[in-house]
């Protein structure tokens, strides 16, 4: 007697088998009749009371089920894991008494893909925010700092008690008021992604946190110095690895979404395509971070009289959705490395023979 869990098995390969038949009728691929036969017969054999009491006929006809499935299987046209992994559907849990039906591998490979995508463009805009917020509060200070030191130029040239002088302490004060405000605010700025907590505070080395941003402290030149050098580092470090990882990431995504629907649409999906586009993500994360290295426009951004440029991001978002391209540079780049220079041969001064 068959236990129930063969019994569920050798349902399972012949829910298989006419998955595969389903799909060769919809696309016009001729099966022999005797390999449609042997599915059915072998189906109304399990459905029936029969199987449990003629093992006799149930060996013939699963030797025959199984002969015939691997003749369905290597008929040209047909893939049947890429088909399995599309059009397989199972029953999950009652619900309230309600059967809900799961999604197929390749429709879940989907769905935690784009869900991927959501959650990286999210991350990105916020990350974009965030660092023209840092950017644009920087220039303000370049420019507070620029006026500084030309009144303080102009005060050297002034006798004190003129009125030009009196008009320009009183610009030199304001200045000085705005400088507090613009550093309090970048305080406030680079203390977002610093919380007061033990692990942040051992990464915090300018001691710069939510607790100490107050105009109290923004006034100490020694404290707008240690500032302005962490809002720096925060924006070189946003520009040239952050930005660039997501927009890699971004573009790989991109890459994998559009050639899974693809495959599936061309019933060439597999459950090896999870392996590979799983590695494609963490490959356009890296090529991210290596357009950051090689192309940076974080020191020329930082600065007020540059002028921001898009081309290492967008350099970042072909390389992740193109990576085969910029891995062929680094090995041709390699490989000019490893080749040796020809040695010039010496010239003879001897005569030519005539």
């Amino acid at each position: 007697m068959m236990d129930k869990k063969a019994y569920n098995e050798e349902l399972k390969r012949v829910e298989n088998a006419e998955m595969v038949l389903w799909y060769a009728s919809n696309n016009h691929i001729k099966v022999d009749n005797a390999i449609i036969n042997s599915v059915l017969n072998f189906k109304a054999f399990l459905l029936s009371d029969s199987h449990s009491s003629d093992p006799d006929q149930y060996a013939a006809l699963k030797k025959e089920f199984y002969k015939c499935s691997t003749m369905l299987n290597t008929l040209e046209g047909i893939n049947t894991k890429g088909i399995l992994a599309i059009e397989k559907k199972k029953y999950l849990i009652n619900f309230w008494n309600y059967k809900l039906l799961g999604f197929s591998f390749s429709e879940r490979l989907m769905i935690s893909y784009k869900f991927i995508m959501v959650s990286v463009m999210i991350f990105t805009l916020l990350g974009h925010f965030y660092w023209f917020t840092g950017l644009s509060y920087m220039q303000q200070y370049d420019e507070v700092v620029k006026s500084i030191h030309s009144i303080t130029s102009d005060l050297e040239l002034v006798d004190t008690l003129s009125a030009a002088y009196l008009d320009l302490s009183e610009d030199y004060k304001e200045k000085q008021i705005d400088k507090t405000n613009i550093v309090l605010a970048l305080c406030n700025w680079s203390a977002v992604l610093r919380p007061d907590n033990s692990w942040f505070k051992t990464t915090n080395f300018a001691n710069i946190s939510r607790s100490n941003c107050d105009k109290q402290f923004c006034k100490a030149p020694e404290n707008q110095k240690r500032i302005s050098r962490m809002v720096i580092i925060n924006l070189r470090f946003l520009d040239n690895y952050v930005l660039p990882l997501l927009y890699g990431l971004l573009g790989a995504i991109i890459y994998s979404l559009r050639n899974l629907s693809s495959e599936i649409k061309n019933y060439t999906f597999n459950r090896f395509s999870k392996i590979n586009y799983a590695t494609r993500l963490f490959l356009g994360a890296f090529a991210g971070i290596a357009i950051g290295w090689f192309v940076s426009s974080g020191q020329n951004a930082i600065n007020a009289t540059k002028i921001y440029s898009l081309s290492p991001i967008i350099l970042a978002f072909v390389a992740g959705y193109n990576i085969e391209f910029l891995f062929l540079l680094i090995d041709r780049y390699i490989r000019g490395i490893k080749k040796p220079a020809k040695k010039k041969e010496p010239k003879s001064n001897l005569p030519e023979q005539q």
